[in-house]
């Protein structure tokens, strides 16, 4: 099964941190990839577009944690849909775990945002702001939200 997360479902500084931990590469064909920034909508389909792809699926319990995301160029991520890497590519097995154990570098991914978009690092700063003061005057939640495991997985 395959549908469009859109855009806004990851930050744009923690997106731009895995593509930069990924050096701009599509992890399974080796392009350069590009980025342009959008308007919360999905709609650059160029064959150097990146892309982030999950190593796990959300609906058989991958998370969004940049440990489970990996760089693709478009094409690459609409060839492997919903097939899992050592099925579409087991040769890719070992790039994508010393990919998804480095660490991405969050002050990098701040960084480049803010050159994106120089508004975006004030609305950030807001936001988290905002966050914090919620968070001190809230109890947490009493159950997380997840994605339905598929039946027949």
């Amino acid at each position: 099964m395959s549908h469009k997360q859109g855009f806004r479902w990851i930050s744009l500084r923690t997106r731009l941190a895995i593509y930069s931990r990924d050096d701009w590469r599509c992890l399974a064909c080796g392009r350069k990839v590009t980025w342009r920034k959008g308007r919360g909508k999905w709609t650059d389909h160029r064959p150097t577009a990146a892309s982030l792809d999950h190593v796990t699926p959300r609906c058989v319990g991958g998370s969004n944690a940049p440990s489970n995301l990996i760089t693709l160029c478009v094409g690459c991520n609409s060839a492997r849909a919903d097939v899992p890497i050592g099925a579409w590519r087991p040769e890719l097995l070992d790039t994508v775990a010393i990919a998804v154990s480095t660490p991405i570098d969050r002050a990098m991914g701040r960084a480049l945002a803010d050159e994106l978009d120089p508004a975006f690092g004030e609305r950030m700063r807001a936001k988290d702001r905002g966050a914090r003061r919620r968070a001190r005057s809230t109890p947490p939640p009493s159950t997380q939200r997840g994605c339905a495991v598929l039946n027949g997985l």
